[in-house]
């Protein structure tokens, strides 16, 4: 029964998360884009705050949700 259980274990932290793949591979997209001078946003002063703002809370909530316990 110690067995059983230990192994399971072992496969939940050998689980990948493909919700986190695909965040990943967006923000590396998206910061490519900006490398290499994607289009200009206008003469909007709001939206990159805005979308500075988005990226800060996602990033946070990937952070906090990589911390905690299971």
């Amino acid at each position: 029964m110690t067995e059983n259980s230990t192994l399971e274990a072992e496969s939940a932290e050998r689980r990948r998360s493909p919700g986190l793949a695909v965040l990943g591979i967006l923000a590396l997209m998206v910061a490519g884009w900006g490398l290499l001078g994607g289009p200009s946003l206008g003469d909007t002063r709001a939206l990159p705050w805005a979308v500075l703002a988005v990226g800060v809370v996602i990033g946070l909530g990937l952070v906090a949700s990589g911390m905690r316990r299971r």
